[in-house]
């Protein structure tokens, strides 16, 4: 038979599990938002996801390193964000991120391409690139 103990324990924990998820449900959104156009209700979430979900902060750190490398002003800067976004994907432990990373290395040199030319990524076909990045995020 359980003891008062026991069941405040029990009780605690099924809250808190339900806190959490019920706030994970609310920061689906959070993946598809630039991290400077954030929200400070979203910003919390984020600092909430760093304190009680290492893994996840850690996949939505790299998304957001991802998309950084789009906005560098030189080609060469470009490479070099991708390349140690690529060091960092690969050894993140996060299958999505390691298959992500292994995908966008076949078009590496079209990405530089486009980020070289100028070509803007949000027309037409350029728009896979964001939305390869926001679609990959999601973790088994």
């Amino acid at each position: 038979m359980l003891n008062k103990n026991s069941i405040k324990t029990i009780l605690n924990v099924k809250h808190t599990c339900i806190d959490k998820v019920t706030m994970l449900a609310d920061t689906s959104i959070m993946i598809e938002v630039h991290a400077t156009k954030l929200t400070p209700n979203q910003q919390a979430k984020v600092e909430w996801i760093a304190k009680t979900d290492p893994r996840l902060y850690r996949a939505y750190k790299l998304k957001e390193s991802l998309r950084l490398v789009f906005y560098n002003d030189t080609v060469e800067d470009a490479k070099e964000s991708l390349d140690a976004w690529f060091k960092w994907a690969r050894h993140c432990r996060i299958s999505a991120f390691v298959e992500l990373q292994k995908k966008i290395n076949r078009h590496k040199q079209s990405i530089l391409n486009t980020i070289e030319y100028g070509l803007p990524l949000h027309h037409n076909y350029g728009s896979g690139i964001p939305n390869l990045i926001s679609g990959k995020i999601l973790m088994p």
